[in-house]
């Protein structure tokens, strides 16, 4: 599928050329930064679990490590 970008009309001056090329540079990074954007989101939504696990992989670990635990317990960890 083919989308045009851009006047449909060639521009007539310069000014009109550099205003063009402005608003589609200003698309382009407009677009590009709503799919970083959103990646970003994708990626933090399907990482929290594995946050939440390690936190409690943590504290768990802490208080293994705090609390009276035999020796050879201690070395596997």
């Amino acid at each position: 599928m083919f989308i045009p970008i851009g006047p449909s009309v060639p521009p007539k001056n310069d000014v009109e050329r550099v205003a063009c090329l402005l608003v589609m540079m200003t698309g382009c990074l407009v677009v590009t930064g709503l799919a970083v954007a959103s990646l970003a989101l994708v990626i933090s939504l399907y990482m929290r679990p594995e946050e939440t696990f390690r936190a409690r992989h943590r504290l768990i670990i802490k208080e293994m490590v705090s609390a009276m635990t035999w020796n050879a317990w201690r070395a596997c960890r």
